[in-house]
């Protein structure tokens, strides 16, 4: 059993559940906080997409590289740190009470998350021989939308219901970070548990001499 990538596997699937709720429910979520119209939402909210989109897969690719020369086990601990501290900017973001302190809060958050996927991807293509890199990363899309798409979104949706009694308008906000902070640590755990298992496995010494 290859635990290195099935630790990866799981780690993505958690990890890409911040992604989804993020990528659904953000703009729902601005409309009913901020006074902006659907219009000016797209506007904005692709804005803060894209100040977090291009330079946060740059800089998940650099440091990938510089931190994976010093121990190849951070192709684990960089995702499972991104995963959790990408909560923080995030938490901030939508507990602001200024539109333009969420948009820039937002898209730092955004970036974080997408910097992780650098090093989840490529110890993806890692752990498997290279005859099986296209299943593996079909396999990890579909556990992707099974637990973050189809699991994760649904859980936010029915928890914005029963918080809306006591949060009002707050309640998908709410929902949103309650969910992806549950599944920041859960992918954090995933990760730890699979950078031990790139060096119980043996895969480390595979990756010194590949």
């Amino acid at each position: 059993m290859n635990k290195v990538f099935l630790g990866l596997v799981a780690g993505f699937a958690f990890q890409i559940t911040i992604g989804y709720g993020m990528a659904t429910f953000v703009a729902p979520t601005m409309l009913r906080v901020f006074e902006v119209s659907t219009s000016d939402v797209a506007i904005f909210l692709g804005l803060a997409y894209l100040l977090g989109g291009i330079p946060g897969p740059l800089l998940g690719g650099f440091m990938t590289d510089w931190l994976t020369n010093l121990d190849e086990r951070w192709r684990a601990w960089l995702p499972g740190i991104l995963s959790v501290t990408c909560i923080i900017p995030f938490w901030i973001a939508l507990n602001s009470g200024g539109f333009w302190a969420f948009l820039g809060f937002f898209a730092v958050a955004y970036g974080m998350f997408v910097a992780s996927q650098a090093p989840i991807l490529s110890g993806i293509q890692n752990a498997v021989e290279p005859s099986q890199r296209g299943f593996a990363v079909a396999f990890a899309l579909f556990f992707n939308n099974l637990i973050g798409q189809a699991c994760g979104l649904a859980i936010i949706g029915a928890l914005s219901d029963v918080l809306s009694g006591s949060y009002g308008d707050a309640s998908l906000g709410t929902a949103v970070l309650i969910v992806c902070s549950i599944a920041g640590i859960l992918a954090l755990l995933a990760f730890a548990w699979t950078a031990r298992q790139m060096r119980m496995s043996g895969y480390l010494e595979k990756m010194k001499h590949p």
